[in-house]
């Protein structure tokens, strides 16, 4: 049977080809199986670097237990020596056990060999490690700058960038009387010293307090973490994007010049300036960045949702979500608060 060729022709061509509505349906299948597929594959790779955190917090966590080892104590928070001069942080102390010796060396020779009153010039050297952020201070999900500027010195001669961190120590449990922007149900009624409900202050601090020669607290030892180390957090994650006015954006890992109590190695260079809070340590106050003043930053956070990550005495690592029951939560902050926790 002879078949015209323009009749072939036509019909070849319509099975080779698509029409644009066949086009259009193939389309919006694919644009539907990505829909479908990309959420998981976010989701996966956000579960990926959660696990990169407690793996880099497990590394302090570490370095924090081998610094036991050797002081048969952990660090302090924050240390100020008996001269007045500003001291090294707990960050500082667990370098050495970070294969971070030369650093190490070079920020204690400093804070603590030689003079460093107000106006001292820190070295080129020293400088250059407080401009540095560490990977091993960062968790990857972490949306932070790398480098931050404290407003207190914007107006420097000299202003200097500093290093940030995620990282910080739990120095224990506080109410700062309603000032957190909590709201009623979320704010604990517990005080440092106490006062409120006759809580003893060994209760309610956390194991990385700061230490000075005026304090009664000096380094702690795991005999004095009498709520058992797999129960009391030591480290967790704080993540600060946008700050009240004129505090920094960041949670700083080296420091310039703060206050007595701040948590970095840091130096006096420019007089008259006053620091913030403790910055590479926070109170159990909350769990997320509910607070609108500058408590906020003093509270635990992070860029994972529903949750953060700590560290725990015993070396474990742990995702924490924010349906925690806030006593719980406020339990595991402490190293002697005689709580009876629960799973968490």
């Amino acid at each position: 049977m002879h078949v015209p060729t323009s009749r072939l022709r036509r019909a070849l061509q319509r099975s080779a080809g698509f029409t644009l509505v066949e086009l259009l349906v193939v389309i919006a299948i694919i644009g539907i199986l990505v829909a479908l597929l990309l959420p998981a594959v976010q989701a996966a790779r956000e579960a990926a670097r959660r696990t990169q955190c407690i793996n880099i917090e497990k590394q302090l966590l570490l370095g924090l237990q081998l610094h036991h080892d050797t002081a048969q104590a952990f660090p302090n928070g924050t240390s100020i020596p008996a001269n007045g001069r500003t001291g090294p942080s707990w960050i500082t102390d667990i370098l050495p056990h970070m294969e971070e010796q030369p650093t190490y060396d070079t920020i204690y020779d400093f804070l603590v060999l030689k003079s460093n009153t107000p106006g001292t010039q820190a070295p080129l050297a020293v400088q250059e490690i407080v401009r540095q952020s560490k990977p091993a201070f960062r968790c990857p999900s972490s949306q932070m700058a790398e480098a931050d500027t404290d407003p207190a010195l914007a107006n420097s001669r000299n202003p200097l960038q500093f290093g940030t961190s995620n990282y910080r120590g739990c120095r224990g449990v506080r109410d700062n009387g309603g000032n957190n922007g909590l709201a009623t149900t979320q704010s604990l009624n517990f005080t440092l010293a106490g006062q409120s409900n006759a809580i003893p202050i060994g209760q309610l601090i956390g194991v990385l307090y700061p230490g000075s020669p005026d304090r009664i607290e000096k380094p702690t030892s795991i005999r004095k973490i009498t709520d058992g180390t797999s129960h009391t957090i030591i480290i967790g994650e704080v993540e600060m994007l946008v700050p009240p006015a004129n505090i920094p954006s960041n949670v700083e890992l080296w420091e310039t010049n703060k206050g007595t109590d701040d948590g970095q190695y840091r130096w006096p260079t420019w007089p008259g300036t006053h620091g913030d809070k403790d910055d590479t340590l926070f109170n159990m106050w909350a769990l997320d960045r509910a607070a609108v003043n500058w408590f906020d930053r003093d509270a635990a956070s992070s860029a994972h949702p529903g949750g953060a990550v700590y560290g725990f005495c015993d070396g474990s690592g742990h995702f924490i979500t924010e349906s925690i029951d806030w006593e719980v939560y406020a339990g595991l902050g402490t190293r002697a608060g005689g709580e009876t926790l629960l799973e968490f």
